[in-house]
């Protein structure tokens, strides 16, 4: 036994005290002494290794610390960091001694640490550990794209010891305005428009459409109990007025915030003038307010005529008022102190670079009551050059 300690380097006086400190609270087992001293001394280093994970002898006391192999203390999970900020890989290595922890970018085969030394030259990487040196943690600062992948946490054993840790960098959506619709869409009535909306991110956005009033999407079907379509496409067929309006595109990733853009669709289509009432009763000596609606797109120019001559405000005699309603226009001329010479034809026109419209409104007497009377009028219709 003494020569077969001699050839593997091993005095029989430190084997002896090695298998009594790594057994002093364990039963005293005469069957087993037997074999443990009759064992070879790679079984006894075995022991030794065992031993040491089983009671936290102090390593600078002991002489099978100075032999034993670090190890990793726990698994590392992959982690996701947001493009941008920040985040931490962490690795736990017990039992180190005098080896050296470092840290590589597998992907782009960069070391980026050695020991406590940062090997990189990106000052967005470094380093931290405790006191205890278990605790190894890679910093990085300003997640890029390129920071994602696979890095290694690395022992210089023999063999060398990795423990892999998956960085995964996720990407709020993002509108790609190039591929996507511009903010406003003209297109005229009856044609049909597809709307397109485009966005990149990590992982890769999903895209709804909805009416900024809330209001359905006529041809669509409303999803997840709300009315808003999905697609990269929106396609309408047979544009008519009540189809204007703004549209959102809306990207969406489940990495916050979510992004919309703010489309507006604008149908084209002639003036049309209307009214209900085609005579109006009005006494002398009293004011009286013609009322029409006009309907066009682009918003036409509105004026009042009076026997072919257009009526400008006047403050003893005329007052004109518009109100503007999406595509509509309410029309007002109020006709103060009425006279004979007043009871003549009016008109009210709209005129686009397309075409013109006009509406004729007859007056008449029928009271002598002196009160300011509101009448909206009947409608007739003139094209451009008649």
């Amino acid at each position: 036994m003494h020569m077969e300690g001699k050839q593997h380097g091993f005095s029989r006086e430190a084997l002896q005290s090695d298998i009594t400190r790594a057994l002093k609270d364990v039963e005293d087992d005469t069957e087993l002494f037997k074999r443990l001293l009759s064992s070879y001394p790679a079984r006894i280093k075995a022991l030794r290794d065992r031993a040491r994970r089983t009671w936290h002898f102090d390593p600078s006391q002991t002489i099978m610390n100075q032999n034993s192999s670090p190890y990793f203390g726990e698994p590392a999970g992959n982690v996701t960091a947001v493009l941008g900020r920040n985040t931490t890989l962490t690795c736990k290595v017990k039992d180190l001694g005098s080896y050296k922890v470092a840290w590589a970018h597998m992907d782009r085969k960069m070391v980026l640490v050695v020991d406590d030394r940062v090997a990189t030259r990106i000052p967005r990487f470094g380093l931290s550990f405790d006191s205890d040196r278990i605790t190894w943690r890679l910093h990085i600062t300003g997640v890029t794209k390129d920071d994602a992948g696979r890095y290694m946490c690395q022992l210089n054993t023999e063999p060398m010891q990795a423990l892999a840790i998956y960085l995964r960098v996720v990407v709020p959506p993002e509108i790609d305005d190039d591929k996507t619709s511009r903010s406003t869409v003209s297109v005229p009535e009856n044609t049909n428009v597809t709307l397109m909306c485009h966005a990149h991110g990590n992982p890769t956005p999903t895209i709804y459409w909805r009416r900024e009033d809330d209001r359905s999407i006529r041809g669509h079907s409303p999803q997840h109990g709300e009315n808003q379509t999905q697609g990269r496409h929106l396609v309408l067929v047979k544009v008519n007025r009540n189809d204007m309006g703004a549209y959102l595109c809306i990207a969406n990733n489940g990495i916050p915030p979510t992004v919309s853009k703010r489309i507006s669709l604008e149908v084209e289509f002639q003036p049309s003038i209307r009214v209900e009432w085609s005579l109006i009763h009005a006494p002398r000596n009293s004011d009286v307010t013609l009322r029409c609606s006009s309907e066009s797109h682009p918003r036409p120019l509105h004026y009042w005529l009076f026997n072919q001559t257009p009526v400008l405000n006047n403050v003893l005699k005329y007052e004109t008022k518009e109100e503007h309603h999406s595509y509509t226009t309410f029309l007002d001329l109020t006709v103060k102190n009425i006279q004979p010479q007043d009871y003549e034809p009016q008109f009210t026109s709209s005129e686009t670079a397309s075409s013109t419209t006009a509406k004729r409104i007859p007056e008449d007497v029928r009271s002598a009551s002196g009160k300011s009377t509101v009448v909206p009028c009947r409608k007739e219709r003139k094209e451009r050059g008649d």
